[in-house]
């Protein structure tokens, strides 16, 4: 079919990559020749680690196809919520020191999980209302301290130590990290001004006649396929590269930050 053909000609160009020293690849040329590696053994089970990192669209995209028609199983970790709502059918989470399975990919997990946790927390609080008014009784037939009024206390005793066998607890809400990203100064319009660059490795051009510019507040996305220069246009910003022509500049009052 169309789409075997489709992952035999992008398993081939992922299996070129290993002719490659692993220093001559880009971060996502690593993932992508790992990735080749382990599918060239044809396993019956795959445990993925974190497989979209690094990967450009495409090669997601390509994994994602691969991953559907695959015969054997797979457990996946991933924070990428799009690539699992896509691929699994069954969502196991660890939480709060426990383990759960749900049938089904994360946005229904999501769902099940809300679900489950509301009814867990409307039957314990019935649950506890239950055991105080039934304690209640108890301190009332006690206080009467007649032979009757005693039974009927103990009988209630015993009510309460059913109930509290088969209670169900809710989970502790996780605490949550809480970031603050106001800026200490504001910056000029003007952000970052990139003209002309180009950056080349030997004989190879990575890129040339790179310009943009960035205004604040706007949030730019910086799209382009493994291997492509991305990173390298990062690094010569931050001042880690030279760059072999053009020219870039910072606005004022501009404090920068790289991760």
């Amino acid at each position: 079919s169309s789409s075997v053909r489709r992952q035999m000609v992008t398993l081939c160009r992922l299996t070129e990559l290993l002719d490659h020293h692993p220093y001559d690849l880009s971060g996502g040329e690593q993932q992508r020749a790992a990735l080749a590696k382990i599918l060239l053994i044809r396993p019956q089970i795959l445990l993925l680690d974190e497989p979209t990192n690094h990967l450009d669209i495409s090669a997601i995209a390509w994994l994602e196809d691969f991953l559907k028609n695959f015969n054997g199983a797979c457990l996946i970790i991933s924070h990428d919520r799009y690539f699992l709502d896509r691929v699994t059918n069954k969502t196991i989470e660890l939480e709060n020191k426990k383990i759960r399975s749900y049938k089904g990919n994360y946005s229904e997990f999501l769902v099940k999980k809300e679900a489950e946790q509301k009814a867990i927390e409307e039957k314990y609080e019935n649950d506890m209302k239950e055991i105080e008014r039934l304690e209640g009784i108890i301190a009332q037939q006690r206080q009467w301290n007649r032979e009757k009024n005693i039974k009927t206390a103990e009988s209630k005793e015993k009510v309460i130590e059913r109930i509290k066998e088969q209670l169900v607890i809710p989970d502790k809400k996780l605490d949550k990290i809480r970031f603050d990203f106001t800026p200490k100064c504001v910056s000029g319009e003007d952000v970052l001004q990139v003209t002309s660059l180009k950056k080349s490795f030997g004989n190879h051009t990575v890129f040339e006649n790179a310009s943009f510019n960035v205004k604040r507040g706007e949030r730019v996305f910086l799209l382009g396929d493994n291997g492509c220069g991305k990173t390298t246009l990062l690094k010569i910003l931050m001042g880690d590269l030279s760059r072999d022509d053009g020219t870039f500049k910072f606005g004022a009052r501009l404090m920068t930050g790289y991760f």
